[in-house]
């Protein structure tokens, strides 16, 4: 939950939570509207929820003030054509607040190098992101003041999920502004 606290202290005025079906953030508060591939039951703190395809998030009429997707990006075939469609349905002065996994989080890089799949691999994932890389692809897309924050680590046997410097994290947090 310390992601999605984190998350949420981002996110101001009119906000649209991309992907939230599989786990709605609770600490949202506004005007929040949901975005999901398939109808979803709405959230108590939600005011109502779209249904369309991320990739083509673009074509959306409405605009808001901050847009968030939790552990999304990863699982795009195009991640350029979902960041641009996020900017293009940003007002001025918006923030993109995205979340993915953490490439260079200990386990992972270990399980990486050793070519273990069991652990850490996901069938879903198309990509992952280097962190300069990610803040490169939302600065070619307009974004500006990129800046990078720790999404904490989960330890599943105690069911803690706690804030952890960046450079160890299991996920990170990418705000970037629309100027």
């Amino acid at each position: 939950m310390y992601r999605l606290k984190r998350m949420a202290r981002f996110a101001t005025g009119r906000v649209l939570d991309v992907g939230f079906a599989q786990k709605p953030n609770p600490y949202l508060r506004g005007e929040i509207f949901g975005f999901a591939r398939k109808t979803a039951p709405t959230p108590p703190n939600y005011k109502g929820v779209m249904v369309g395809d991320a990739a083509n998030l673009g074509n959306v009429d409405e605009r808001f003030d901050t847009v968030i997707a939790g552990e999304l990006i990863e699982h795009l075939d195009d991640p350029i054509r979902f960041l641009s469609g996020c900017y293009q349905i940003l007002n001025p002065g918006g923030k993109l607040v995205l979340s993915t996994p953490n490439p260079y989080y200990p386990p992972l890089m270990w399980f990486e190098r050793l070519m273990i799949r069991r652990f850490f691999y996901h069938q879903e994932h198309v990509f992952i992101f280097l962190p300069r890389f990610l803040v490169r692809l939302m600065e070619r897309q307009g974004f500006e003041n990129v800046e990078v924050y720790s999404g904490g680590i989960v330890l599943p046997v105690f069911h803690l999920d706690l804030p952890f410097p960046r450079a160890f994290c299991y996920a990170l947090i990418y705000v970037g502004q629309k100027p």
